[in-house]
Formats: C-alpha cells, structure tokens, sequence
C-alpha cells in the first residue's frame, strides 16, 4: 500500500483520504476509489488471472507558498512475468551543502538532491508461510521543470555506494542542483524521477513543487554559438581549461568524466548528451549532439 511522505520524512495519513487512485488490469479500470483501492489491491491480484496492471495515485492536499502542489505517482507491473515488482522510492529529500534539510536555495550551486530506492522483490517460503524481500538494481532518471510546466530538463545523478543500506533503503543517489539553468516564473521547480528495472516494472513519480532557487543567473549557461562548448569530429572541445568536464546521457547517467582538460575524446558516444563544465568554481551547463 502507498504512503505519503512529507520533506523531512513524516507520514502524511491525512493525504490517503485526499488521494485520487485509479488501477487498470489489462487496460480496464478495475478501481477508482481510495477506500475501494486499500480494500482491493492484494485480494484483487490474487484473484485474478495474471496480467499487465497499471496504479496512479494523484494527492493534491498539498500547497506551498500559496502555490498549489502535487504529488503523482504511476506504476507499471507485468504479473505475467518472474519479476513483477516495480522498483519504488524510499526516501527523497533536498539539502544544502552543509547537509541541512531544505528545499529552498538562494542559488543553484546551493542545493542537493538525496534519494534512496530499489527493486525489491519478495521471496516467499510456503514451508515458513513467510519470506523476505531482496533488492536488485534498477535504472534512474531524474528530470526537473519550472513550476506547473512540462519542459523537462535532465538532472543528472550518481549512485554512491558507500551509501547502500538494505534492508530498508537500498540504493542511494545523489545529484547537484548546480545543473538548473532555466527560469521559473514562481521561482519554484517540479522534479520528476523514473525508476525502472531489467523486466520493464517502472515507477514514475512527480512532485510539484519540489524546490525552490532564487537566483537561476547563477549558472552560465554555455552555448555553442559563443564557442564555449563545440564538437568536432570525435572530440569535443572547449574554449579554456576545465577543472572537470561530465557528460551525461539523457536519461542523467554519467557517461564520461575527465580533469583538467580543454579538449576530450568522444569517439565512443553517439547521441545527443549533457555536458556540465566545472571551472574556476563556476558550473556550466550545455546539450551536445555526438554523430
């Protein structure tokens, strides 16, 4: 069953009775009623024939700042298959870089991004009537939009695996909001994160608004049409020195990193890619495409 969980953690009860849900079995809605859902959920799939199942939870019993908020959740599971579970979300929550717990930043060098989450799957021993859940890998991206928008930019994230706890927790990530270049009317930002694993269950979650950055002017934002950033051939260039230059595919994985350098090798990618410049403390931020 869900939970809803508030910025430093807390269980939201109240936002179960505020919770539109509605659960689809092979295309059909089954159920669009929170207390129908809470009373169904697990009888209903044992019940029934296995098949493709699909779960939104809309909880609008949010505001800040007078804006109105969200919280939606969607999950796709295949029953039909071994692994039928979706990964899932354990923990999400921003701090600044001294680790204090807040979604509010004068600047987005300011603010992190912290989230934990894996796919567990339960292992069930008919000969104790009890089991256990494992947690296996899954796929992540994080994507961030100003308030009440769809314009979704990447934001990539790293796992740390200094930080994985099981039970409980599983994988930890961690992502810089140094990366946020665009503007937002109400200076507020909506954050969407896409958990998927091997067999294809996906979890999409989105919160809005997530967080908050007074002052986006902060980053420069590199542009190929200054030279700043440029590819040619299978090399990607720069017009001075970085500290560190990251590039990350679209869906905010690491794909290369090099160290002082003013020029790097991309004979290896193809596609379209996010390139975040590190230089003399300042962070830069651009789209390449790599043919």
């Amino acid at each position: 069953s869900s939970c809803w969980l508030g910025r430093y953690g807390e269980v939201l009860e109240a936002s179960d009775i505020f919770t539109d849900v509605c659960l689809k079995y092979n295309g059909e809605t089954v159920c669009d009623s929170t207390v129908e859902y809470l009373e169904l959920e697990f009888p209903y799939m044992w019940e029934q024939p296995k098949g493709e199942y699909e779960l939104t939870l809309l909880n609008e019993n949010v505001e800040v700042d007078g804006l109105q908020g969200k919280s939606f959740l969607q999950v796709n599971y295949d029953a039909t298959k071994e692994d039928w579970t979706a990964p899932t979300l354990q923990m999400l929550q921003f701090c600044n870089t001294d680790g204090r717990v807040t979604d509010r930043f004068e600047r987005p060098a300011d603010g992190v991004l912290e989230f934990a989450g894996g796919d567990f799957n339960y292992n069930y021993y008919s000969e104790y009537y009890s089991g256990y859940f494992d947690c296996k890998e899954m796929t992540v991206a994080v994507s961030y939009a100003p308030y009440g928008t769809e314009s979704w930019q990447v934001l990539p994230v790293e796992e740390i695996p200094d930080l994985y706890r099981y039970p409980a927790f599983g994988y930890f990530y961690r992502g810089a909001l140094d990366v946020v270049n665009v503007e937002s009317e109400t200076l507020w930002y909506d954050l969407k994160v896409e958990l998927t694993d091997p067999t294809g269950n996906k979890q999409l979650q989105v919160i809005s608004p997530a967080f908050k950055i007074n002052d986006v002017s902060a980053v420069n934002c590199v542009s190929a049409r200054d030279s700043r950033v440029y590819v040619a051939g299978d090399v990607l260039y720069l017009s001075d020195v970085a500290d560190e230059v990251t590039l990350y595919d679209l869906a905010g994985r690491e794909v290369k990193r090099a160290t002082a350098v003013q020029q790097l090798s991309v004979a290896d990618l193809d596609g379209v890619y996010v390139v975040r410049v590190l230089c003399n403390n300042s962070v830069q931020v651009d789209k390449v495409a790599i043919r």
